[in-house]
Order: structure tokens, then sequence, then C-alpha cells
């Protein structure tokens, strides 16, 4: 199994993990940053509402990813994956300075690319139809992003690119 060996206990700390870096950090450092006024609002429309909570994300991203590098029993697909997110954000903090770059398109484009190169390098897993499912499921958030006017095609585009060549091309390499 790509994730073994992992007991149940590092598992579940492991989603606990992935959770509170992916979804609770990014909750509350937005809900805190609109509370002061920080960003104009919740949609972050401007480029420029996005610069706090982008660097503040990539800080988040690559201590989590130096932290699971260097202080866990997780085995080096883990770690690769951390390090390729960290990856990501920041190159797409950089990005969102010059232009408004989708991270929808970016993170679900790089999920993709984690999946396609996991089972690559491991053919056995049975991946194959997650893998499907979340292929469509890219999709159809990247074309809901276009329908509601929230990026250019342009720039739906750029972010799958740099999601799926950032996570597939890092685990290609680091694993």
């Amino acid at each position: 199994m790509v994730l073994g060996p992992l007991s149940t206990h590092n598992f579940a700390l492991l989603l606990l993990l992935v959770t509170i870096v992916t979804v609770l950090i990014p909750l509350i450092s937005i809900g805190v940053l609109r509370l002061f006024r920080s960003i104009s609002s919740l949609h972050m429309a401007n480029r420029q509402d996005r610069y706090a909570p982008f660097v503040l994300m990539t800080v988040v991203y690559a201590y989590a990813a130096w932290s699971f590098y260097t202080d866990t029993p997780y085995n080096d697909v883990v770690k690769a994956l951390f390090v390729c997110l960290a990856l990501n954000i920041a190159l797409l903090t950089i990005i969102t300075f010059f232009w408004k770059i989708s991270v929808h398109s970016s993170g679900l484009a790089g999920l993709v690319g984690i999946f396609l190169a996991i089972w690559f390098k491991y053919p056995a897993e049975p991946l194959m139809y997650p893998f499907m499912l979340l292929v469509v499921i890219a999709g159809a958030v990247m074309t809901g992003r276009l329908y509601l006017h929230a990026h250019t095609p342009n720039e739906v585009a750029g972010g799958a690119f740099l999601g799926f060549l950032t996570c597939f091309g890092g685990l290609m390499l680091l694993v």
C-alpha cells in the first residue's frame, strides 16, 4: 500500500493534521483577516485581497512540509506530498502578485497529478476509479469557476497546469 505501513492511529493522526493544515487554519486565517478588514471580501475577488492569505498559507504549508519531512514517521510518499503541496502554494503566491490564477483549479489538478503519479509509481494500487472520479470533480469545479465568472479560461487553465505540473512532476521526482 502506498501510504503503508500506517497504523490506524497514525492514519487518523495524518488525516487530522491534513485537515488542520488544509481546512482549519485557512478558514480561521481568512476569517480573522476579514474581521480586521485586511481583505474586503471572503470571495477574494480582487487580486490584492489574496496577498496576505496566500503569504500566510505559504508559511503554514512550508512549515507543515518541513515538519512532515523531518519529524514524522510517515513514508516518503506522504512526505513528498507535503513538499509538493507547499511548493504549489508558494508558486501560487508568487504568481498572485502578478496574475489572478485559479487556486481551485491548481488544487484539484494537483490532486489529479498526485493520483496519476502514485498510479504510475505503484501500478498495483487500485486507483483507476478514484482517479476517474477525481478528474470529473476537477472538471466540474473548473467549469463552475468559469460559469460563476470567478476566473477567465486562462486563469483556470493556468492554475490547472501549475497544480498538475507541480504535484505530478514533484512526486515523480521525489518518490
